[in-house]
């Protein structure tokens, strides 16, 4: 068998940081068992057709999605995620320190991430390194060098749930403890990362993924940071129409041309501005960067944007999300809610059996919090929530 760093290393390519932190990256092919809904829907024959859809599908008394969706069918596949693993200098040996397992939402890839590259201020990965942590993060199903399968039966949120899982599985997976489950007969981590402390970050659609991952698995995950997020949808409708969609194709034909017509983009830069940025609190240069690289999204993940309690997760939760989100606010994350003071406390009514929720709310920040000027302070409470948690794992390195 080969383990999981030296796959990457043959499949893609392998680089050093500056601070002796190694990353390397390539396809990993990750077998999925899951439960997508059948749409009883084509693929828009036209931006038309697709514009026709959007307007029905955001109308006030849309019922839509209810005329379309079907039962749960099942789906075995194998999909090729592109990855990296990020490992600090000094990690544990025996692969008892912490990983953060990142899962970047809509409009971005895995580079919503390193956002900027090496030494930016933007860059997360860059961060959790610094606080020696190993970081690892992924392009999701349908998006940047991953697999496109078809985008309304297949890409939806199920399917991605368990492309998250059993990308945790490969990672947990060791010499001594590959005993099934999806990925194991092919990878072993190169550190027993079976051993580590495994946390969860997403940003918007991935934190999504990651209340998913709570809800159907439990404490699959020893904590949970969800940013750009919230359980509050009242925004959702108004921020779908400002999002512009297109047909992915026909947005940008160099980068997207050979996508079905079930794969959209946002049309411009400022649409994605409106749902994304608050000004005037970014960097132009990082607005221009992020429709540059911007990811796309599906129907199918546009129709399957639900969330449920996750009864038997018992594991810490932070929500970060700033004060000004669109998507998840309304514009205005300060609102109370259900007795709640805030829209963002309110989301604990989907982690009831946790005893160890909070939340960081940054001033001034848009859906994206990685791409604005609070980014660095952000990261610092992230770093020092953790550290709080967990401690410093780094003690036992070699």
């Amino acid at each position: 068998m080969l383990n999981l760093a030296i796959y990457l290393l043959l499949a893609g390519s392998a680089w050093s940081l500056t601070t002796g932190s190694s990353c390397i990256d390539g396809l990993v092919p990750v077998k999925v068992s899951a439960d997508p809904i059948k749409f009883d829907l084509p693929p828009p024959n036209s931006q038309s057709d697709l514009t026709a859809f959007l307007t029905r599908l955001t109308s006030e008394t849309s019922n839509v999605t209810s005329a379309i969706k079907g039962r749960a069918v099942h789906l075995e596949a194998t999909y090729n995620i592109w990855s990296m693993l990020c490992i600090p200098a000094g990690f544990p040996q025996n692969g008892s320190g912490i990983v953060e397992f990142a899962i970047h939402g809509i409009n971005f890839d895995h580079s919503y991430w390193n956002f900027g590259g090496p030494g930016s201020p933007y860059n997360y990965v860059d961060a959790a390194l610094e606080a020696g942590h190993a970081v690892f993060i992924y392009d999701r199903l349908g998006v940047g060098k991953s697999s496109k399968p078809d985008g309304i039966q297949e890409v939806q949120l199920a399917t991605e749930i368990e492309v998250a899982a059993s990308l945790v599985d490969i990672l947990k997976c060791s010499n001594e403890g590959c005993t099934g489950g999806a990925g194991r007969d092919t990878f072993i981590s190169e550190i027993e990362l079976k051993n580590a402390t495994f946390i969860g970050v997403g940003h918007s659609f991935g934190s999504l993924q990651l209340s998913g991952l709570a809800s159907k698995y439990g404490n699959l995950f020893d904590a949970s940071i969800l940013t750009g997020f919230s359980s509050y949808s009242g925004g959702q409708k108004a921020s779908l129409v400002a999002f512009g969609l297109t047909i992915a194709s026909q947005q940008n034909p160099k980068r997207f041309g050979s996508l079905s017509s079930s794969y959209l983009a946002t049309e411009g830069i400022y649409n994605d501005q409106m749902n994304f940025f608050r000004y005037p609190s970014f960097n132009f240069s990082a607005l221009q960067l992020a429709l540059d690289t911007k990811g796309t999204l599906t129907i199918g993940e546009l129709l399957t944007q639900s969330t449920s309690p996750a009864l038997n997760y018992t594991k810490p939760v932070f929500i970060v999300t700033g004060d000004k989100v669109f998507i998840f606010c309304g514009g205005d994350c300060y609102q109370a809610l259900n007795g709640s003071g805030n829209l963002i406390d309110s989301t604990n009514t989907l982690f009831p059996a946790t005893s160890d929720f909070s939340t960081y709310i940054p001033s001034e920040t848009g859906h994206a919090v990685n791409v604005h000027y609070s980014a660095p302070g952000t990261y610092r409470e992230i770093q020092a929530w953790i550290s709080k948690r967990f401690g410093d794992r780094t003690s036992h390195s070699v």
